[in-house]
């Protein structure tokens, strides 16, 4: 219980510091994994979307790199709007099932009804 009390106290410094930019770099010198992230409650003390953004970016490459599943980085790929290159990986992995169903255009009807179908 202490050890998570301090986590939520460390998060609530960081998102009152001056300093982000500094703590932010400080964190992306090393290599990111998610549970680093959630650890430190990051996104909630990131104020720059453009930040959050590159940081969503770089931890979802380094979760593809690391072991080359596209399943483990899809969420935040899709998230990000990066629709194209998540179709790109799984095309990598040969997983043309999945490739085919990210190469579809979902702002037409008939892909909107199969994608809710398959959520």
């Amino acid at each position: 219980a202490a050890a998570e009390e301090n986590r939520f106290l460390s998060a609530g410094f960081a998102m009152l510091s001056n300093s982000q930019d500094a703590l932010f770099s400080e964190l992306l010198s090393g290599d990111l994994e998610w549970a680093d992230l959630r650890t430190l409650c990051v996104p909630l003390w990131v104020k720059s979307p453009t930040d959050l953004k590159g940081m969503a970016e770089r931890l979802a490459k380094a979760q593809f790199t690391k072991n080359r599943d596209p399943t483990e980085c899809a969420l935040l790929y899709m998230a990000l709007e990066k629709r194209t290159t998540l179709c790109a990986f799984f095309k990598a992995v040969r997983n043309e099932k999945l490739s085919g169903f990210f190469s579809r255009d979902f702002s037409l009807p008939e892909n909107t009804a199969s994608a809710v179908k398959n959520a």
